[in-house]
């Protein structure tokens, strides 16, 4: 019962924040935060992230702007949707980690140190349309055998470092 659940954060505008921007994480163990949207936001100058979701279940995150953060924004959810976000000036722009089943859609990942971090990622991940892939690292973990194919597609850049896929993973330019 202490699991957040029908969130909507939108339209705020968060700047020096000690930690995170906006951060949604499971608060009881076997509890996930599900149908949360986080959109339209402006964060800036977050010392560890603008966005961080973990553990979560159906969320969308989409149309926020994060600069000048440690890592712009993290997904680490369950059948999520991020989309239509810009990241810039960050130390990473955009984490994808864990998770089952989710679109990556239309991101935009500019001018950070490291654009796109793709790491642990499982079956059904869908990464289309995003700017940015001319610094991205592809970890490991997304090389284990699945039952669904792992896309990316239709990324703005081939220029990919760190990949190790095997199996059944597909990418495309």
């Amino acid at each position: 019962p202490n699991c957040p659940k029908n969130v909507v954060v939108t339209s705020n505008i968060i700047s020096n924040a000690g930690s995170y921007g906006i951060f949604s994480v499971n608060s009881r163990e076997g509890e996930d935060p599900s149908n949360i949207t986080i959109s339209n936001n402006t964060i800036q100058n977050c010392k560890l992230e603008g966005i961080r979701v973990i553990n979560g279940l159906d969320m969308t995150i989409s149309g926020n702007t994060v600069t000048d953060c440690g890592i712009g924004i993290r997904d680490q959810s369950v059948n999520s949707v991020v989309a239509s976000n810009v990241a810039t000036n960050n130390d990473t722009g955009f984490v994808v980690k864990s998770g089952g089943p989710s679109v990556i859609d239309s991101n935009i990942s500019l001018n950070n140190t490291l654009n796109w971090n793709i790491a642990q990622i499982t079956a059904g991940k869908q990464m289309t349309n995003n700017t940015g892939f001319f610094g991205a690292s592809i970890e490991e973990y997304a090389a284990r055998t699945f039952s669904q194919k792992v896309t990316i597609a239709a990324n703005s850049s081939n220029q990919i470092i760190a990949l190790n896929f095997r199996n059944d993973f597909r990418f495309t330019i």
